[in-house]
């Protein structure tokens, strides 16, 4: 989990937020940590009330880069 403060620049753009959240490798992170960990796409964990499956974006780098774009961070800068 990592929270974000939406109210200044540059995470008060969603696509900012967006292009971080494409850029995540989730299931490299999970390998690195070697414990049996399952990458979460949603904030509520497999087996409780209220969980969907592949909720929310998932790793996309070239998808990431278009955000940052749209944000006006051409090849993320600025």
């Amino acid at each position: 989990f990592y929270g974000m403060n939406v109210t200044k620049p540059p995470l008060d753009k969603a696509d900012v937020r967006k292009a971080i959240v494409q850029a995540v490798d989730r299931q490299q992170i999970v390998k690195i940590l070697g414990g049996g960990q399952i990458p979460m796409t949603s904030f509520i964990p497999s087996g409780m009330f209220g969980y969907e499956a592949n909720v929310g974006l998932g790793y996309d780098p070239k998808k990431a880069k278009e955000h940052l774009k749209r944000a006006g961070y051409p090849d993320g800068k600025g």
